[in-house]
């Protein structure tokens, strides 16, 4: 599993090389269009010692042009679930990306990958971090 995960982090920082300070997270250079999240890093912050489950949303617009298709969606671990539109988006469409990550007592740092995969881009990387407060 962690050598997939380096295999798309790897294929993603190849692809989106001179894209890493911009919002344009998923562009086709040959195509010419973007489909942007608002942002590529959720921080939560610090969580609460009895919370054991974590919901945040990432933002999203197709600016694209045409209609897309979220492929499909990885994530680093299993307690990570995502729930997205799994229908056509069409252009200038907005909407949400929802991750739900199941904690474990035994987390002290977060830090979980959601790999997002188009049909004809590199795919796209989001993160949530945070920290659990200590007792």
């Amino acid at each position: 599993m962690k050598n997939l995960l380096v295999c798309c982090l790897l294929l993603f920082v190849s692809c989106n090389f001179h894209h890493q300070n911009d919002k344009r997270v998923g562009v086709n250079r040959d195509k010419g269009w973007k489909f942007i999240f608002n942002e590529k890093k959720k921080v939560i912050g610090l969580v609460g010692v009895n919370k054991d489950t974590i919901r945040t949303y990432f933002e999203y617009e197709n600016n694209t042009g045409h209609n897309l298709f979220i492929d499909t969606i990885t994530t680093s671990c299993g307690c990570t679930e995502v729930l997205y539109p799994r229908r056509l988006i069409h252009p200038k469409e907005k909407g949400k990306i929802q991750a739900i990550v199941h904690l474990t007592k035994d987390d002290s740092y977060i830090h979980k990958s959601i790999i997002v995969h188009f049909s004809d881009t590199c795919p796209v990387v989001l993160y949530i971090i945070g920290k659990r407060r200590s007792k």
